[in-house]
């Protein structure tokens, strides 16, 4: 038996076992002006795995044992908050003259950033962590922003996985 075995439901069935993750850091980086909080699982010889969280989402919703388990099996977990969610940098409130969600909606006004901007922001942390190529797997918004990744920066994803 090995203790990064994973059950049916996603969960390591071992949990209270050794994690598999020998490295773990969390930390600031600076990437398009932009400070994210990223946390990155695993050491630097894994295969390098990028998980993008959906709108409003935290890395921390990537659960721990899913995470370990993936550790465990050889891969480098790096999870980024994006931006305006968790720790990383808010964008801050609306300035006078930001135009209006709705406007924005109806197309009659730009957003102060556009899912390209978080792409970008993947790709630069990438480079934070001089990642040349790696799997990039996102959920929801994340799945949107990876696919983006994989169209913007085509050298760098060798795998996109895209979640509901």
């Amino acid at each position: 038996r090995r203790d990064t075995d994973i059950d049916l439901h996603g969960r390591a069935r071992y949990p209270h076992e050794s994690s598999g993750c020998r490295y773990r850091a969390r930390m600031q980086v600076e990437v398009n002006g932009i400070a994210l909080e990223v946390e990155v699982d695993g050491g630097p010889d894994g295969v390098p795995l990028v998980l993008v969280s959906g709108f409003g989402a935290q890395l921390t919703g990537w659960d721990r044992p899913v995470v370990d388990a993936l550790c465990g099996r050889g891969l480098r977990v790096v999870r980024p908050d994006n931006r305006d969610s968790g720790l990383s940098e808010e964008c801050g409130p609306a300035p006078e003259g930001l135009p209006a969600a709705v406007d924005v909606a109806a197309g009659l006004a730009a957003p102060p950033y556009t899912l390209e901007d978080m792409a970008a922001d993947v790709v630069g942390v990438l480079d934070v962590f001089a990642i040349s190529t790696a799997c990039v797997c996102g959920r929801s918004m994340g799945g949107m922003i990876a696919q983006l990744v994989a169209l913007a920066a085509p050298e760098r994803p060798f795998v996109a996985i895209l979640g509901g």
